[in-house]
């Protein structure tokens, strides 16, 4: 189990979660690792608003949402999956819970897998 302040967010180029680990020496987030899959116990998920503004304004990506987490594993349990969670800054301002339409702030038991972010049971 990996501990300390992350950031995710899925990285579209290399179709992957790119992992940024808070680096206290360098006063900020620096890159960490890439995974397929992850675990995370408890989750949240947040959208920088100036950030989105940017990417509406200007029709390009970048990355301005992130799933922040104090730990993670890459060991995936064996729970059944009982929702969805998806972002898309051109429909919606923060992340969304797909079985409730409605949006999501955080969450224990967060799985990320191919490409999808899911919540457990």
């Amino acid at each position: 189990m990996n501990q300390g302040k992350f950031r995710i967010y899925r990285n579209l180029h290399k179709k992957c979660f790119s992992i940024l680990k808070y680096d206290k020496s360098k006063g900020g987030y620096r890159l960490y690792a890439h995974e397929e899959e992850l675990f995370l116990p408890w989750a949240d998920f947040k959208v920088y608003e100036t950030g989105r503004k940017r990417v509406l304004a200007e029709g390009r990506k970048n990355v301005h949402a992130f799933i922040l987490c104090d730990r993670y594993t890459t060991q995936l349990p064996k729970r059944k999956s009982i929702a969805d969670v998806y972002y898309n800054p051109y429909s919606c301002d923060s992340f969304i819970r797909t079985d409730h339409r409605t949006p999501i702030f955080d969450s224990p038991n967060v799985i990320l897998k191919n490409s999808k972010c899911s919540i457990l049971s």
